[in-house]
């Protein structure tokens, strides 16, 4: 599959740490978990803990 042999591997690689980019990766990585086979979920599980701890945490004011 494309997502999990092209786009994760970027993904990774030059967002991992964009924080402020967070909100609109979270979409695509979304669908991916929605529409992927059930051995693949494993590889999504780091970006959907880190989109969720960065959507628990307080603002910096």
């Amino acid at each position: 599959n494309i997502w999990f042999s092209r786009v994760l591997p970027r993904f990774n690689e030059q967002l991992y740490d964009s924080h402020e980019l967070f909100s609109a990766l979270s979409k695509p990585l979304f669908f991916m978990l929605d529409h992927c086979e059930s051995h693949n979920i494993h590889k999504l599980r780091t970006w959907m803990r880190k989109i969720l701890d960065h959507t628990s945490q307080k603002p910096k004011i």
